[in-house]
């Protein structure tokens, strides 16, 4: 009987011993879990931070090729009437020859 008695003293010691760990795994998975569950949110902010910045540099590439390609169209404006200004003025000055030669 003592024997009995000695291995279910053992028994209920080692089941205390496992409920114990038990609540102490549970808490400390559970802190975890909270944990993780907080890092993520983290990063889920982070990642639509990122993306909202990837539109705005989207938007400004857009702009900068929008403005890019109106200043080389004026640019080419600018040399298209710099050469017509240039031809008037050469008209401009044969007529004055011929306005003279004729005076």
């Amino acid at each position: 009987h003592d024997e009995f008695q000695r291995h279910r003293n053992y028994l209920e010691r080692t089941i205390q011993g496992l409920e114990y760990k038990l609540v102490k795994d549970a808490a400390m998975y559970k802190k975890d879990g909270t944990r993780i569950m907080q890092e993520n949110v983290a990063l889920i902010k982070e990642i639509n931070e990122l993306r909202r910045e990837i539109d705005v540099a989207k938007t400004l590439k857009s702009k900068n090729r929008t403005a890019t390609a109106l200043a080389n169209n004026l640019k080419r404006q600018i040399r298209e009437n710099q050469s017509e200004i240039h031809e008037l003025s050469k008209m401009k000055q044969r007529l004055q020859d011929l306005q003279n030669e004729k005076e």
